[in-house]
């Protein structure tokens, strides 16, 4: 996702990438995560558990804590880094490692731009 934004050497992507992230790019990215994982990984299954909160564009930390604690982002009220892939991991959980290193994983504001894109 860094290289199709041209964000490698940054390492993140800020909102503008965010939005202007290419749809078909983000689509199949999504599609292959839903695939290989049977329906419980992929940005669009984060996106359903997100809204199904009641999460919105606009960034509210008790939804995004409720998120967190749902796709195990979270434990005991500590958010925590996490790179082993498990399928065993909630619904939800990945991908994990594209969200921890671009947006802010802690306030969660990046991911509620991003799992409000209308192309998930």
């Amino acid at each position: 996702m860094l290289a199709v934004a041209k964000q490698e050497l940054e390492g993140w992507l800020d909102e503008e990438h965010i939005n202007n992230f290419p749809c078909e790019d983000l689509s199949t990215i999504d599609q292959l995560w839903v695939k290989y994982s049977d329906g419980k990984f992929g940005f669009s299954l984060q996106k359903r558990i997100y809204q199904g909160l009641g999460g919105t564009r606009e960034f509210n930390r008790d939804i995004w804590e409720k998120f967190g604690d749902k796709v195990g982002w979270r434990k005991g009220g500590s958010w925590f880094h996490y790179s082993d892939f498990d399928k065993k991991a909630p619904e939800g959980h990945f991908p994990y490692e594209v969200v921890r290193m671009s947006l802010d994983l802690v306030s969660g504001y990046g991911l509620s731009v991003f799992l409000s894109r209308r192309d998930l």
